[in-house]
């Protein structure tokens, strides 16, 4: 009997060291064993060890009431210290914002030859005698770029474009200048289909080319005055227009329109202008000048404007003709201070082949003199400037 209860009182000192150990407590009272079950804590550490026979419940809450104090201090330190860490980050981050971000800047563009080529456009220009040339213009940037013609030997030479040497070949030939000659361009006759390669080669002898095709337009007819006689003279004065036809056809010429004035001439007579022919000075048509109007912004001076002349007039391909003006009648005014003149200014000229365009190159023709008056002694002798 003896045993049994010894064995019963050592298996309930293991049950109670059981529930000390996981946090257990008991309230010992008369005949009653009552067992409280553990208060969680949220964050502990590790407690130190109890000894089963001697704690006592007031150092027990003490030990406990420390480890909860440490647990407590070590977390407000760790919140502190990830607090001052995440505004310090915070802070080295706006500083951080405040310096503006640098991009690198692009490299600078290399000119090749085929480069340039590649950005060299063409456009025909046609020189007074007709003939074209071939005008060249290289684009280096959206805005800005070059000229140049095949009578340059090289382009570039100055950063970012390397020295390059220019050569070209065409089929056919164009003309080329005479060795010396100031302008030597090469060019390109009238109606023709040319294919050209330019060339360009660096210093280190890479050659690139371009082919280009084209070709030129009709010629033109190139009207000038021709001055042969400006003096004004008294019963007839006579010049006229050159006519150049510098195409491959012949061109008539069926209308002009012209403005024509005079001063301090005499209106009481006739005064015609007359266009005519050349070879024999057949009239091709006729004006009368007295009835012109007044000219308000000059003394003595009566104008017409826009006047239109039909007629047909035929030059030649490739040849030249004068189309003869003649003034007759003129009597200058006597002792009114003005200089005598007559003008005619060429603004039109029409033609049987609107695809030939019409080049006015110097379109006025002007008569005048200076009165004689022998009563002068000074002015001496009457000169070809004179009236006569």
């Amino acid at each position: 009997m003896l045993n049994f209860f010894h064995d019963i009182a050592q298996k309930s000192a293991a049950v109670l060291t059981a529930l000390l150990a996981t946090g257990f407590g008991f309230i010992a009272q008369p005949n009653i064993v009552v067992i409280t079950p553990p208060v969680p804590i949220s964050v502990l550490p590790a407690l130190p060890e109890i000894s089963v026979m001697s704690p006592t419940s007031t150092e027990l809450a003490r030990q406990i009431s420390t480890a909860t104090a440490s647990a407590t201090t070590s977390t407000s330190t760790k919140t502190a210290t990830s607090s001052s860490s995440s505004s310090t980050k915070k802070e080295k981050t706006a500083e951080t914002a405040k310096i503006p971000e640098t991009k690198p800047l692009p490299a600078p563009k290399v000119f090749t030859a085929q480069l340039l080529l590649d950005s060299t456009g063409f456009s025909l220009g046609q020189r007074t005698d007709g003939a074209y040339r071939l005008l060249l213009h290289t684009t280096t940037t959206a805005n800005s770029g070059f000229n140049w013609d095949l009578s340059e030997t090289t382009i570039g030479g100055a950063a970012p474009i390397p020295k390059l040497e220019v050569s070209f070949s065409c089929d056919p030939q164009p003309d080329i200048p005479p060795s010396g000659s100031p302008d030597q361009n090469p060019t390109f006759s009238i109606g023709t289909s040319y294919a050209c390669v330019i060339s360009l080669t660096d210093a280190l002898l890479r050659k690139q080319n371009k082919q280009i095709n084209f070709q030129t337009g009709a010629g033109r007819l190139v009207v000038k005055a021709s001055n042969l006689d400006t003096t004004l003279k008294f019963n007839k004065s006579t010049n006229g227009f050159v006519l150049d036809n510098q195409s491959n056809a012949p061109v008539t010429v069926t209308g002009l329109a012209f403005d024509m004035s005079f001063t301090a001439l005499n209106t009481s007579s006739p005064i015609v202008l007359r266009f005519l022919e050349p070879e024999n000075e057949s009239t091709l048509a006729e004006y009368p000048l007295q009835n012109l109007p007044t000219d308000s912004s000059r003394p003595y001076t009566r104008k017409g404007a826009d006047t239109k002349a039909s007629f047909s007039f035929t030059v030649k391909p490739r040849g030249q003709r004068l189309l003869m003006i003649q003034v007759l009648g003129v009597q200058p005014l006597a002792s009114v201070g003005v200089n005598p003149e007559v003008t005619v200014v060429l603004q039109e000229v029409t033609t049987d082949h609107p695809e030939i365009k019409t080049a006015l190159l110097s379109s006025v023709i002007s008569w005048s003199c200076i009165p004689y008056n022998p009563n002068q002694s000074a002015q001496g002798l009457p000169t070809e400037q004179n009236c006569k």
